[in-house]
């Protein structure tokens, strides 16, 4: 993992929180048998949605204007930032909120739902197929779903992914 994290941030920030979301994502993504292009979806999706582990809890005001399903307290968590009451039931933390920012749970949480498509339904297989070529664009809205227009965040998204992408197989992850 030292050789992944070191491809992967060899301009960036180095922080111990990224370092653990490296570790416990691609720890989590190998144990599923994840391809290396759907980690690297992975990854960039914790970057853009968590700062890589840095910031795995939401703001309390900003998730107060979302109307989260539940309230404040089903506010994002996690590197996926997990949301609304329904989902945090999915996956049996409904009654402690708090776990979905837990290292471990939230890897689980972040390749689980990518994988098995329970955010919006939508699969890490379906826009990133093991046996063809990923759609990194169109990943997005294994995240958000269609409804929302972030076409410029899927575009960043997409040319992040490319480069954590190059980043696992330069470092030889599940070669």
């Amino acid at each position: 993992m030292t050789a992944a994290f070191d491809a992967i941030h060899q301009n960036g920030n180095r922080t111990e929180a990224a370092r653990t979301a490296i570790s416990s994502l691609l720890g989590e993504a190998a144990r599923v048998g994840l391809t290396p292009p759907q980690a690297a979806y992975v990854l960039t999706t914790a970057e853009h949605e968590s700062n890589m582990g840095n910031s795995m809890v939401e703001d309390r005001g900003y998730a107060a204007r979302r109307n989260y399903n539940g309230g404040v307290a089903y506010r994002g968590r996690g590197y996926v930032h997990l949301t609304h009451i329904e989902n945090y039931r999915h996956y049996g933390i409904a009654d402690n909120p708090a776990a979905a920012a837990e290292p471990a749970t939230a890897a689980r949480i972040a390749v689980d739902g990518m994988t098995n498509g329970a955010f919006t339904g939508n699969t890490l297989e379906g826009s990133i197929p093991a046996n063809g070529e990923p759609d990194f664009y169109n990943a997005r809205w294994i995240i958000i779903g269609q409804n929302r227009h972030e076409r410029g965040v899927a575009r960043r998204l997409a040319d992040n992914a490319n480069d954590f992408l190059a980043a696992l197989k330069g470092c030889g992850w599940q070669q």
